[in-house]
């Protein structure tokens, strides 16, 4: 075999099999945070509804009770443990916009934890942009946020999807045990939208 300098996908799918961890856009690049966060937007539908309606369970985190975030979702949330559990049934997106696309730290990171067959990458990443690796998820996110989603990838192997503290819907991380982790990020690099 001839000892060649490795891509950079491949330089980015030994990472991730070491970190379990990368980023999909949820929006495109030149949106950002310019972006009304009370509107409703395709990836609530395309992304967010799919994976929500396959989650075992989801954890929002840093939400004060006397916050416009939780005025507009308290219906959907329940206090627990010092972060709020999102009601699944019914409709936990629309109505409650702000509290998937506020960003700027009006709230903190939201953990969607679910089965990894339950999540239909083939159905998903299709509608999400630019997969990426970062080496320190720690300045995204809630340190507790952190702490369950790489708890759940190694003593439970479900996958962990985050949404970030400071940046709404702009984008998301996966959280998954090693090789699937490496899967789903190569799968979402074939599938992304450009």
């Amino acid at each position: 075999m001839e000892n060649r300098p490795l891509t950079v996908l491949e330089e980015w799918a030994r990472d991730i099999a070491k970190t379990c961890h990368f980023a999909v856009g949820l929006t495109p690049r030149t949106m950002r945070s310019h972006y009304d966060v009370f509107a409703s937007m395709s990836v609530h539908e395309e992304v967010l509804r799919p994976i929500l309606a396959s989650a075992e369970e989801c954890l929002v985190y840093g939400i004060s009770e006397d916050s416009r975030i939780f005025q507009a979702s308290s219906s959907i949330l329940q206090r627990d443990k010092g972060r709020h559990r999102l009601v699944l049934s019914g409709d936990p997106i629309c109505g409650h916009e702000l509290l998937w696309n506020a960003h700027g730290g009006e709230r903190g990171s939201i953990v969607i934890l679910m089965d990894p067959r339950a999540l239909d990458a083939q159905r998903i990443f299709p509608h999400c942009y630019f997969p990426y690796v970062y080496a320190n998820p720690g300045a995204c996110h809630t340190p507790a946020a952190l702490r369950l989603a790489r708890k759940a990838i190694h003593h439970t192997r479900k996958v962990a999807l985050v949404l970030p503290r400071n940046n709404g819907i702009e984008w998301m991380e996966v959280f998954a045990p090693s090789e699937m982790a490496v899967e789903l990020f190569q799968l979402s690099w074939r599938l992304r939208k450009t």
